[in-house]
């Protein structure tokens, strides 16, 4: 009788160990789907879109951009880095940058170097989308704000 209790007290002790890992367990799946979320909230709002540049503004003045072919396209890469490419004035460009939601960080860009006469826009663009701090999509319109004050807004192609 005695071995039975006990057979019986490690069976009940094994399975309560077994609810609280599934606990744990269910806890971190929701985690992850939390984040796979995100990922699916990036990836259906910008990513494998083409944007072109049709502004960039300041407090004090606002360039009308569309008439140079510069372009935006993003490619999801992992949950939270995500890559980037496009076409500036002058010269190709890609890069990553973190992504937390609508948050961004730690942006590198690289570029091609060569010189054209729209070399002074280019180089607006590309130090805009090195400090940038955030993004939202609006309709058709991608706007992407700075650090330094910035706003680019972009045209879905």
């Amino acid at each position: 009788m005695k071995l039975v209790k006990v057979i019986l007290l490690i069976g009940v002790v094994c399975t309560l160990g077994n609810l609280q890992k599934l606990s744990a367990s269910e806890t971190f799946d929701s985690s992850l789907a939390e984040e796979a979320q995100l990922t699916v909230s990036f990836r259906q709002k910008l990513e494998r879109v083409t944007w072109k540049l049709i502004s960039i503004s300041d407090q004090s003045s606002r360039k009308n951009l569309s008439h140079y072919n510069q372009t935006l396209l993003f490619f999801g890469k992992g949950v939270w880095t995500q890559k980037f490419s496009g076409r500036a004035a002058c010269n190709n460009f890609s890069g990553e940058f973190d992504d937390h939601e609508s948050a961004i960080s730690n942006v590198r860009v690289r570029s091609t170097r060569m010189l054209c006469e729209a070399y002074e826009v280019e180089v607006a663009y590309l130090e805009a989308l090195r400090h940038a701090l955030s993004y939202r999509v609006k309709g058709e319109r991608l706007l992407i704000q700075s650090q330094n004050g910035i706003l680019l807004t972009f045209a879905r192609l």
